[in-house]
């Protein structure tokens, strides 16, 4: 796996898309941000110094579902790789908008179409009000982990 700094980096340069709060299914469920560029999906926490990172490349995924957390919340998120590894994401405050960008970015990093600008996912995403306070967040986010914004 890369180093999520650079890997954030990469990101930041292949255009991220919006960052969304949740929590990662690992011993306990860390509680952190998912970030979704066009080429993969990185996961960063960081909890009383114990740090967990993600990334998993778009072309990885086979399947992207929508899930329940405790068999009866729907706020997660799962993800299938060709291994058959799961990575189970809980605690999404809008889930369907998440998968909706998520699927979306998926599909055309695997296809011959061209990769999603940032515009087309706040278009999917945002109204107009939103998109002005999104951006300022968005790279308040990135600049704490060192990452430039192009």
């Amino acid at each position: 796996m890369m180093n999520f700094a650079l890997e954030l980096q990469y990101s930041a340069r292949s255009k991220i898309f919006p960052a969304y709060s949740c929590a990662y299914q690992r011993e306990i469920l860390a509680q952190g941000r998912m970030f979704i560029s066009q080429f993969n999906v990185c996961f960063y926490a960081n909890i009383i110094g114990w740090e967990t990172t993600l990334v998993i490349p778009m072309k990885d995924i086979k399947l992207i579902k929508k899930m329940k957390a405790a068999f009866i919340f729907p706020n997660s998120i799962q993800f299938e790789n060709e291994n058959d590894e799961k990575h189970f994401f809980a605690s999404f405050i809008n889930r369907d908008k998440s998968y909706q960008v998520l699927t979306t970015a998926h599909q055309k990093s695997l296809t011959a179409e061209r990769p999603m600008t940032r515009e087309e996912v706040w278009d999917m995403v945002y109204n107009s009000e939103e998109k002005v306070r999104f951006s300022s967040e968005f790279e308040k986010v990135y600049s704490t982990h060192g990452c430039k914004i192009a």
